[in-house]
């Protein structure tokens, strides 16, 4: 059986009566990765992951549970780091029962989230395609629903937020951010493929394209800026023929330097502007992490909910770390850091050795930047549905998972 003809078989089941159970639980996934942008407060996201995630997650478990010893062993490690994460609230010396508690129903949402995509993802394997092009669609309306009312979503620094739950002006970056290096990995992919998108489709993600970026840039994220021109560019570069590839590190310097002579002479606030704002607030909030957890170096400190930091001499509290991975080294130290870095070199190396091009397979490209973004942004991974599961959490189960050549018959 080819692989169209797996997918025909896949869509019939999924619209069959015998796969109502399976239908609920891909457009409740489905509903859930839109709702940051449809609802206007993650508190409501949360309710979405109930109904869209949690029930069906639940009704599907004695047949996920059976797919388990078919699971690679990258996704076990996952599973045994997360559990490691909430861990080490155990050892937080003023660890109560209630923070416990708490910190075990993040990691079940966590849990729940990575198990239910993975089987669904696995299951069906156009769901990762199509679920990737549609929030392509929906944040691309986030932006231009934001852009349209720029005047009442501006902050004081003249940054624009995004609208409803996407609140957050770095947030929003992020999100507009990934969208767009998936909207351009569809196009290279017509450019290089004309057979993968019609001609109506490759102006629609031009257009898309065109929209997200205005976004990131109105947002004045500059980590989303420079990490999603990283990538895509890297992304051109795999993409362009061993013999041209000198002259597109070429064209790519030329071009670089010629904007910035002309930024230098027609706009050189630009710079004034960087200079000013450095990394902002960042290396305080990241030299009292480091000089806090010091004593703590191996373990951590245990993770704790309270954990603010002083900036600007005790006179600003910010809540967490502002770096995935000084956020896990706070709490879970060398041990979970170095775990942390292992996993995710032994992810890309399980992409790239697999069946499928990874140079076409746009997961690789999203789950690249959010590392990058991680590096500067973030905070501890074991957390309700939020802003981290964004950046973290739902690009890492695009890329966990593994959809089969096959379509996988029966338990319907």
């Amino acid at each position: 059986m080819n692989w169209a003809e797996s997918s025909v078989q896949g869509v019939r089941e999924f619209v069959s009566v015998n796969g109502v159970l399976h239908s609920y639980a891909v457009i409740g996934w489905l509903l859930f990765l839109m709702s940051p942008y449809l609802v206007d407060s993650f508190g409501k996201v949360g309710m979405v992951f109930y109904l869209g995630c949690a029930i069906p997650w639940l009704l599907l478990l004695p047949r996920i549970r059976n797919t388990w010893k078919n699971q690679p062993s990258i996704n076990l490690y996952w599973l045994a780091f997360c559990v490691y994460l909430w861990a080490t609230t155990l050892w937080y010396e003023h660890a109560s029962v209630d923070e416990v508690l708490r910190g075990l129903r993040y990691l079940l949402f966590v849990l729940c989230f990575l198990s239910l995509s993975m089987y669904l993802l696995e299951r069906y394997v156009w769901l990762t395609s199509k679920a990737v092009k549609l929030l392509i669609c929906v944040t691309a309306l986030h932006a231009i629903y934001s852009l349209a009312h720029l005047d009442e979503l501006l902050t004081a620094l003249g940054r624009m937020q995004g609208a409803g739950a996407i609140w957050n002006e770095l947030v929003a970056g992020n999100a507009y951010a990934v969208a767009a290096i998936a909207a351009v990995h569809y196009l290279v992919l017509g450019a290089n493929h004309p057979h993968h998108l019609r001609t109506v489709e490759k102006v629609v993600f031009a257009g898309l394209f065109l929209c997200l970026a205005i976004a990131v840039y109105f947002t004045g994220s500059r980590s989303s800026s420079l990490f999603a021109l990283v990538v895509i560019l890297l992304m051109l570069y795999v993409h362009v023929a061993v013999k041209r590839r000198l002259q597109y590190r070429i064209a790519v310097t030329l071009t670089a330097g010629f904007a910035i002579f002309w930024i230098s002479l027609f706009a050189p606030e630009y710079f004034s502007v960087l200079y000013e704002r450095g990394l902002s607030f960042r290396p305080d909030i990241w030299r009292f992490v480091i000089e806090e957890t010091a004593p703590y170096w191996l373990f951590g400190q245990g993770y704790h909910s309270g954990a603010d930091i002083p900036i600007h001499n005790d006179s600003v509290l910010v809540g967490h770390a502002h770096s995935l991975y000084l956020s896990v080294y706070r709490f879970s130290g060398v041990i979970g850091v170095g775990a942390l870095v292992l996993l995710l070199f032994l992810t890309f190396a399980r992409k790239i050795n697999s069946s499928k091009p990874w140079k076409q397979d746009v997961t690789l490209w999203i789950f690249l930047f959010s590392l990058l973004a991680c590096v500067v942004n973030g905070q501890f991974p074991i957390d309700r549905p939020g802003w981290i599961w964004l950046v973290f959490w739902v690009p890492l189960a695009l890329m966990l998972a593994q959809p089969q050549q096959k379509y996988l018959p029966g338990g319907s």
